[in-house]
């Protein structure tokens, strides 16, 4: 199962999309910028889009 992926859809667009199980199928969600990324999974996690494409160094 993934958690989440970062996708570079266009070169200037970053998103990170959450694909959940329900129910047999999987329920997408997609983040980007300042989005603070959701999962049901990991209810803790406490990143934004923009933090996973752009790391501190």
């Amino acid at each position: 199962m993934r958690l989440f992926s970062p996708t570079q859809q266009h070169s200037e667009q970053q998103v990170v999309m959450v694909l959940t199980l329900k129910d047999g199928s999987y329920q997408e969600a997609s983040f980007s910028g300042s989005d603070r990324i959701v999962s049901s999974t990991l209810p803790d996690f406490a990143l934004t889009a923009e933090q996973v494409f752009n790391p501190p160094e």
